[in-house]
């Protein structure tokens, strides 16, 4: 009878914690029911490096390299993006060699804010709102060419 207690208060909480999202239709743009009874923190997935070479008249003039990291809203969505990673790596690869190529050709300084909210665009769609929380440009090197 002293663990049955315990045990229905917990479920009694959860409950509650879940009536908003199941009255939203189960959609959240916050962490997870799950991960917000249980106190879990935002997780971080670290992306392979993005090696994005600028090509013009046949010969590469820049090679732009990005460090990116998927900000998630707890553990759980954290493995979603560990499921989605090749997708999402191959989308990644796919905006980011026209982002560069366009803004690198006439010698434009490379517009970070612009590629971080394409990618978390393209994150939300691939993952889902209620998956990603951020998209994280670690780092975005800019190398110019001489030959």
């Amino acid at each position: 009878m002293r663990l049955l207690r315990p045990t229905v208060l917990a479920l009694c909480a959860l409950l509650h914690a879940t009536a908003p999202a199941l009255a939203a239709g189960g959609k959240a743009s916050s962490p997870s029911t799950i991960d917000r009874f249980l106190g879990n923190q935002p997780q971080f997935f670290k992306l392979l490096p993005f090696n994005i070479p600028v090509i013009r008249d046949g010969q590469v003039v820049n090679q732009v390299s990005f460090l990116i990291s998927i900000e998630t809203f707890g553990l759980a969505d954290k493995e979603k993006v560990m499921d989605a990673r090749y997708k999402l790596q191959d989308a990644f690869l796919k905006d980011l060699h026209g982002v560069v190529a366009i803004n690198q050709g006439e010698g434009r300084p490379l517009a970070v804010q612009t590629v971080k909210i394409r990618l978390m665009r393209l994150a939300r769609r691939i993952l889902g709102g209620d998956v990603v929380k951020n998209v994280l440009i670690e780092s975005a090197i800019n190398v110019r060419l001489n030959r």
